[in-house]
């Protein structure tokens, strides 16, 4: 398109149609022309003798005035008539042409709005098109654009998918490198496999002929009374442990465990008094946390007191055995339970002089062992005490089975009602009977390391209120399976198992040796 501006055409309305375009001389002008042109005529006229007469100033015309009057009058008047035929004949061609002109000028016009309207619409196509051209124009660059994007994109994917495929073809090598190797490994592990297990065969037949050796020499050397092994007491404690574990969860994993006790203000009790039919609000303490109950008369207080309320007896001995039974109980339900049954374990069966006599005779027993002492060395009152109670544990079960029998049953009555007071559980006779079993198993292990010549102890520290019992990597191993290293200066939240610590040797001799044969299992509190 073109940037100078639109020359628009010039309106021919100013024109006047009629008028000629050529202008007509002035008068004077025609007089003098006629005059010059009779003065032509006169200057070169002939005479009718066929003389030429030249005038000059107008001399001659006044001779042939008067010497040819007529003559020349009616030249002139042929002149006029032939002049005035020349004027009217210019006249009408000058009309004629004034009509052609108007009528040309009439089509020029029309011809030129035409035009003018036609440049109209081609200059608004014009600008049409350079708009419809301008805007495929921007849309090609754009799809220019994404084009060269996408190539550049595509030329980078394949880029990438080549790397891609070097990288996996080396990850491919890589890998059948490794189980090359892993293949040569397999195969010198099950070789070394192999000799390990002949190895360990040759180990267990040695620690058979060593067990068998120390068997003679125990039986022969000393008192002939067979000692037990260390491991042999660890495998008894773990079994004696997991069956404990197993009872728990067995019959208290669905059980709600808790210390409920009622706290009311003064108003409170008065407002019941007063008005009975009042409805109260009263707080329900389960371990740490707080319920609101919703009580409308003064029976249905007393019979919710009622529930699950532990007697001043029952909790002293709570307290006793596990002094903050309260938080533990409404946190940890499991481990609770396990620490209450392995405190009465302890507490009634592992520091009993020998459990199936009677205290009385165990009282006796303990007095003259603590008699001969100051009467011989310690190893041979350890020999005495081993051949002692080995005869009592080895003499008829009938002797040992009233006071077992007694033990057990108190000791499940006691854990019942403490169960009882501080959880929603009822006793069963399954449960009884599985906890039978396992009073059994503890009695016989019992009367197994009190039969020993070297002195076992069973080692359950206590946890105090107003102190703090730090965890010892030595002695105490935590349940919740976390590192030893983090658990150090860790402090103890319950002990769930009671361990066992070994004085002196087999023989009975070497009193100030100390070993931990098995660890006391501990829950620690949580940083």
């Amino acid at each position: 398109t073109s940037t100078h501006p639109e020359k628009k055409p010039r309106p021919l309305q100013h024109r006047t149609p009629a008028k000629s375009p050529i202008a007509t001389p002035p008068r004077a002008a025609l007089g003098r022309s006629r005059e010059h042109a009779d003065n032509a005529s006169i200057k070169s006229c002939a005479t009718g003798d066929g003389i030429s007469i030249h005038t000059q100033n107008g001399s001659a015309l006044e001779e042939m005035e008067d010497s040819a009057p007529s003559t020349i009058s009616e030249k002139q008047e042929k002149d006029r008539e032939k002049d005035k035929a020349m004027k009217t004949d210019k006249r009408d061609r000058i009309a004629s042409l004034e009509r052609e002109l108007e009528t040309m000028a009439n089509e020029f016009e029309k011809e030129l709005t035409l035009l003018s309207h036609k440049l109209t619409n081609e200059r608004e196509s014009s600008t049409f098109w350079q708009q419809k051209h301008t805007s495929l124009h921007q849309t090609y660059i754009e799809t220019d654009t994404a084009l060269r994007l996408l190539r550049s994109e595509v030329s980078a994917l394949k880029e990438r998918e080549n790397q891609s495929k070097e990288r996996d073809s080396e990850i491919n090598m890589r890998v059948e490198g490794l189980v090359v190797d892993r293949d040569a490994f397999r195969e010198a592990y099950e070789d070394a496999m192999e000799e390990v297990r002949e190895k360990e065969e040759l180990v267990s037949m040695l620690r058979g002929q060593v067990r068998g050796l120390k068997s003679w020499v125990s039986k022969g050397g000393r008192g002939g009374e067979e000692q037990v092994s260390d491991e042999s007491v660890g495998e008894g404690w773990g079994r004696l442990s997991n069956g404990l574990q197993n009872w728990v969860i067995v019959n208290f994993r669905r059980v709600k465990v808790g210390t409920f006790y009622w706290s009311f203000m003064s108003v409170e009790l008065s407002s019941i008094f007063i008005q009975p039919a009042r409805q109260i609000r009263v707080w329900v303490k389960v371990g740490t946390s707080s319920v609101a109950v919703q009580l409308r008369t003064y029976k249905q207080l007393i019979d919710n007191v009622d529930i699950n309320k532990p007697t001043l007896a029952e909790k002293e001995e709570l307290l006793r055995l596990l002094p903050n039974y309260e938080t533990l109980a409404s946190t940890s339900k499991i481990h609770f339970i396990q620490s209450l049954v392995s405190r009465l374990l302890v507490d009634n069966i592992f520091t009993s002089y020998f459990v199936g006599i009677s205290p009385d005779r165990a009282e006796e027993l303990k007095k003259m062992e603590h008699f001969l002492r100051d009467y011989g060395p310690e190893e041979s009152i350890n020999q005495w005490r081993s051949t002692t109670l080995s005869l009592l544990r080895k003499s008829t079960p009938a002797l040992l089975a009233p006071q077992t029998n007694a033990l057990i049953a108190t000791i499940t009555t006691k854990l019942n009602d403490l169960l009882s007071s501080v959880s929603n559980s009822q006793p069963s006779e399954s449960r009884d009977s599985s906890l039978r079993t396992l009073l059994i198993s503890a009695i016989e292990l019992s009367r197994l390391l009190r039969s020993q010549k070297a002195v076992f102890s069973v080692n359950m520290p206590v946890l105090e209120e107003h102190q703090r019992t730090m965890f010892e990597s030595g002695e105490m191993e935590d349940v919740g399976g976390e590192d030893e290293e983090e658990l150090i200066q860790r402090e103890i939240r319950c002990v769930v198992f009671p361990g066992i610590v070994k004085w002196g040797d087999e023989c009975g001799e070497r009193g100030w040796l100390r070993n931990v044969v098995v660890k006391v299992k501990v829950l620690c509190l949580m940083d």
